[in-house]
């Protein structure tokens, strides 16, 4: 067995002080005097102690690692490493927490949601792994219950010989006499964090390679309004992030390592195809979506945030939904009851991705392939040059852009046709949802 070494501990510390340095800045402080349309960029200056300095002051560590927090967050971050100074801590001192017994091992991120979940069952019936290791950030216990909760119903569906060992980190910032709002809410650097973890895990289990998965809809983030640019959809396991990650890491360690997104070019009613198992559905159920803490605290979904949405929208596609979603969700806000009274309010997101389709759909119909849907979307040209840096051929990378959104439309459209509402339709916009400050600086 082995300890864990000051490098991997390293990479471990500096994941923490972004994620924490990213929640105690606010975004809007008390007392801003910005333009709301300024407001949602920060400055930050971090000062981070590490073991290995020699590794981490390098001028191109530095730049890469600001050059990635930039595109995760849009704000300017200033990095500053120093010497820690203090002795090991107590988990440096004791023995791995990966007991090695195969050198069949993968590993990979499980988040608790359906696309993770889609990851590790592809893994577990690939019959390539003896072992295969899923990785979770817990930064309060119920994702912890969550993917323990998966963890056991896949090993009780025996649906595969691989072992299954999950490894948990904690993390978290004390209530205890803090103001419920002293944190920023949009988290865009905690991806960071659970890559560093999910690497830590690999390196130490002897593998070169993370795996994740999150649908090339989600990974990728088009906006989907206006005012929707940048960080504003998240970038976490967006190709670049990956890719900048790798080859941060990789000279950290001074070793190739790489992180595959297994999910980027299916979408999402794609991945869930793999989960059209009976002895999966357990699982599957207690996989969580909805971008609304408060809910899922009461074991609910909220139902009108888009990642409830784009659930919804897979799970119709997959042909999963009576036997998943009506079973296994209950939804604050039902669309698909028609007993529901629709609340343009609550709508406002489903709009959003709505406004989002119809672009893509002018754009593909126009016969132009990726040229077209570039040229509507000119954020597609930073997935096309970090995939070409995998070594795929850019030819091929357009083809399948064009065919992710192609067949994405047709998944919305086919969710659309089971929803019955006025207002509702291929016209439909939130042009005039939009605050008229942030459209008339960004429309």
């Amino acid at each position: 067995m082995t300890r864990i070494s000051p490098c991997l501990a390293d990479l471990l510390d500096v994941g923490e002080a972004i994620y924490f340095a990213d929640r105690l800045g606010l975004r809007e402080p008390p007392g801003d005097q910005r333009l709301p349309r300024d407001r949602w960029h920060r400055r930050l200056d971090v000062a981070i102690p590490v073991r290995c300095l020699s590794r981490w002051a390098r001028p191109e560590v530095v730049c890469l690692l600001e050059e990635l927090l930039g595109f995760l967050t849009d704000d300017v971050w200033t990095i500053r490493f120093r010497r820690r100074s203090i002795e090991p801590r107590q988990a440096e001192m004791l023995n791995s927490f990966l007991q090695l017994r195969t050198d069949h091992i993968a590993v990979t991120l499980l988040s608790g949601g359906l696309d993770s979940l889609c990851g590790l069952v592809k893994l577990m019936v690939s019959l390539n792994h003896e072992m295969i290791v899923p990785v979770t950030v817990v930064s309060n216990p119920r994702v912890r219950g969550m993917t323990m909760a998966i963890v056991q119903e896949l090993r009780k569906a025996g649906v595969s010989e691989a072992e299954i060992m999950p490894v948990h980190l904690r993390t978290g910032i004390s209530g205890v006499g803090r103001a419920k709002d002293d944190r920023e809410p949009s988290q865009r650097a905690r991806g960071m964090l659970f890559l560093l973890a999910g690497i830590v895990a690999g390196v130490l289990s002897g593998s070169d390679r993370l795996r994740v998965c999150e649908n090339g809809i989600g990974a990728i983030g088009l906006p989907m309004t206006p005012d929707h640019w940048g960080s504003r959809a998240t970038k976490s396991m967006h190709p670049k992030t990956l890719a900048l990650m790798s080859k941060l890491v990789s000279i950290i360690l001074d070793r190739p390592f790489a992180i595959d997104n297994s999910g980027l070019y299916p979408t999402k009613g794609n991945l869930l195809r793999v989960l059209n198992d009976n002895r999966l559905l357990p699982a599957s159920k207690v996989a969580a979506s909805c971008d609304q803490a408060i809910y899922m605290r009461n074991g609910e979904a909220c139902g009108f945030c888009t990642s409830c949405v784009l659930r919804r929208v897979a799970v119709v596609a997959a042909g999963l939904k009576s036997a998943l979603d009506d079973a296994a969700i209950k939804y604050k806000v039902d669309w698909l009851d028609p007993m529901w009274r629709w609340d343009s309010d609550k709508a406002k997101q489903f709009y959003a991705m709505r406004e989002q389709v119809e672009r893509v759909r002018k754009a593909t119909e126009l016969n132009t392939g990726f040229a077209g849907l570039a040229r509507a979307f000119p954020d597609l040209f930073d997935v096309v040059t970090a995939e070409v840096q995998r070594g795929l051929e850019a030819v091929e990378i357009e083809r399948r852009i064009v065919n992710l959104y192609a067949e994405y439309v047709r998944e919305v459209d086919e969710l659309v046709a089971l929803i019955d509402r006025p207002g509702w339709g291929r016209q439909a916009t939130v042009t005039h949802l939009i605050p008229r400050s942030i459209a008339s600086a960004t429309g």
